[in-house]
């Protein structure tokens, strides 16, 4: 190839990114139509980052797969992978859009079977219509019923940084420690509060992404959900 940038694959499987990408330094987990659609019918949602491996989704039909998103029905769907590496510094991202707004709902949840000594992420639960591990807490008038970005950041050094649309939100001192050889997606460790609406791109890094990264990220794929950025068309 001649001068300029080189397009680099995301992995060794074929899959190519271009100009407008998000932050792929440090990506151990990467869900995202953008490259690669789910084997709908096996149930699993291919990982793209080339570290992690696929993540598995339970109590699904075909049908809950709308080409660019999952629709999660409420009652008993979600995501769950096991045999994950536990990390002391991370950054988590999703992009995600709840069809209700009573009753708590998970984002994700990292803790195992014993549930101690890791982390949960929220929807509208104890006053936070947002709520990370109850150290973070904001409200804005239920936009989560929106396409939106979350993220967290949180390391043992800078504590918890939380994130809505690229703007963030609140800090805390403490961290969510994740121990856990796995995570879920959509619903408690062991099941139940159940994301009711639709999950569209999850990435997990193992470093923590700066405020202009987050926001880089939002940037990069804000138009492919609908929302306008001013100064854009």
């Amino acid at each position: 190839m001649g001068g300029g940038n080189r397009i680099m694959p995301v992995n060794g499987s074929g899959n190519f990114i271009g100009p407008s990408q998000p932050q792929r330094q440090g990506l151990v987990q990467w869900f995202d139509s953008r490259y690669v659609e789910p084997s709908i019918g096996g149930g699993t949602w291919d990982d793209i980052s080339g570290e992690g491996g696929n993540i598995t989704e339970y109590n699904a039909e075909d049908a809950d797969w709308k080409g660019y998103y999952w629709d999660l029905d409420g009652t008993n769907e979600y995501f769950k992978k096991s045999g994950f590496s536990s990390l002391s510094t991370y950054t988590l991202e999703m992009w995600c859009d709840r069809d209700d707004t009573t009753g708590s709902e998970y984002y994700m949840d990292g803790r195992a079977s014993d549930a101690t000594d890791n982390w949960w992420f929220l929807s509208e639960y104890n006053s936070g219509d947002t709520n990370w591990w109850n150290d973070i807490k904001t409200n804005w008038i239920n936009g989560y019923s929106n396409w939106h970005q979350v993220v967290v950041t949180s390391s043992s050094v800078d504590g918890s940084v939380l994130y809505i649309n690229g703007e963030q939100t609140g800090t805390h001192v403490d961290h969510g420690t994740w121990d856990s050889a796995q995570y879920t997606i959509g619903s408690r460790y062991n099941g139940g509060s159940y994301w009711n609406g639709k999950v569209g791109i999850v990435r997990i890094y193992n470093r923590i992404l700066s405020a202009s990264d987050v926001m880089h990220n939002f940037l990069c794929d804000a138009s492919k959900f609908g929302i306008t950025i001013q100064g854009t068309s």
